[in-house]
């Protein structure tokens, strides 16, 4: 298995309500045109790099995974039926 660059966006978006930062792979659209984002490194999977930014980021904000890059983390089914 090939490890995958990881990075979080610690911009402000309007389109996060939530105002969560988001993991993202390193070819996801919405971390290249990111104002502030932080590289997490390269690892295995969605959820090993999940539980890396968790653990070592400030829990100022919540950190989630990114719904278009990050989908293991997600129930494809149910990303699937959005569009259905």
């Amino acid at each position: 298995m090939t490890a995958i660059k990881y990075y979080l966006n610690l911009s402000e978006e309007t389109h996060n309500p939530s105002h969560s930062h988001k993991v993202h792979r390193a070819n996801c659209y919405w971390i290249l045109i990111a104002k502030e984002k932080k590289y997490l490194g390269e690892h295995l999977n969605d959820e090993k790099t999940l539980g890396f930014a968790r653990a070592t980021c400030d829990g100022n904000h919540p950190i989630e995974g990114c719904e278009y890059c990050c989908l293991d983390l997600y129930d494809i089914d149910r990303q699937l039926n959005l569009f259905s």
